[in-house]
């Protein structure tokens, strides 16, 4: 059997917290590589650090590593989080 698993190539377009569960491997900008399952984190964004109004900040990060890999704010454009210079999200979904 053969453990190349297709990339999940719209994944930019879907909602963020369908892509939880999916395995992604994660370039940080130092080079680290990660591999593993992408888990769905939302939170709310007070006034205070969104500035004007309040909102929903959903993201993604792969399980047992606390480090945002993907952020959308209030349901918008996903994007890279602060330190990640690429992910390879995977239709493999874990067990």
């Amino acid at each position: 059997m053969n453990d190349v698993s297709e990339s999940l190539t719209d994944w930019l377009t879907l909602p963020v917290s369908t892509l939880a569960g999916h395995r992604a491997i994660v370039q940080l900008d130092e080079g680290t590589i990660i591999d593993g399952y992408l888990e769905y984190v939302p939170s709310k964004l007070r006034k205070e650090l969104r500035g004007a109004t309040e909102g929903i900040r959903e993201s993604l990060t792969v399980e047992g590593v606390y480090q945002p890999v993907i952020v959308s704010v209030n349901a918008g454009e996903k994007h890279l989080a602060n330190g990640v210079k690429a992910v390879n999200i995977l239709k493999e979904m874990s067990a």
